[in-house]
């Protein structure tokens, strides 16, 4: 059968999912205006790890004037996402203004002043990047909104998966056209 004789690719990298494409995803964009909602947060973002490019990429965002989505030309050390991405959890932080974080990207290009942000994972379970909602004043994050955050993550999450579902829907598919059974 084909799918003995064929490598089946095992992974899908953000690119191969379309979640480094604009426009972004309904979905993707439906769950980060929800995230700003319930947290009443002025501003939300969906951050794309691109390893590739060694960049952040804004899938989709809510209440920034700047770019609203695409790469971003800023380098993924230095930022909250990455922190939230080493930790692997979802991370609260009320006052960006003191060090190390008065030097992160979203602190210094969005104007942010407290983060919270939420894993976003891969088909893999790795995180590929983060679901945040941030203040351009101090805000103490509570336990229930770091709830609403990694709930939403996960829901993001889930997106990813079904579109991995569907590109290994694909690939199998074209496998049995070449290899009929």
């Amino acid at each position: 059968m084909g799918l003995e004789k064929e490598k089946t690719r095992q992974t899908f990298g953000p690119q191969d999912l379309g979640i480094l494409d604009t426009p972004p995803s309904r979905a993707l964009r439906t769950v980060v205006e929800l995230c700003a909602h319930a947290l009443k947060s002025p501003v939300a973002a969906l951050f794309i790890f691109d390893d590739a490019a060694g960049e952040l990429f804004l899938n989709t965002a809510v209440g920034l004037e700047t770019q609203t989505s695409g790469g971003i030309g800023l380098p993924l050390s230095g930022s909250l996402a990455s922190h939230v991405r080493s930790e692997n959890r979802v991370v609260r932080i009320d006052n960006l203004l003191h060090p190390p974080f008065d030097t992160s990207v979203e602190h210094m290009r969005f104007g942010a002043q407290s983060f919270i942000g939420g894993v976003v994972c891969g088909p893999m379970d790795d995180p590929i990047g983060v679901l945040a909602a941030m203040h351009r004043g101090q805000h103490n994050w509570t336990l229930q909104e770091a709830k609403l955050v990694g709930d939403m993550a996960y829901l993001i999450s889930q997106q990813i998966m079904l579109k991995a579902s569907f590109a290994t829907l694909k690939i199998i598919s074209a496998e049995r056209r070449v290899h009929p059974i």
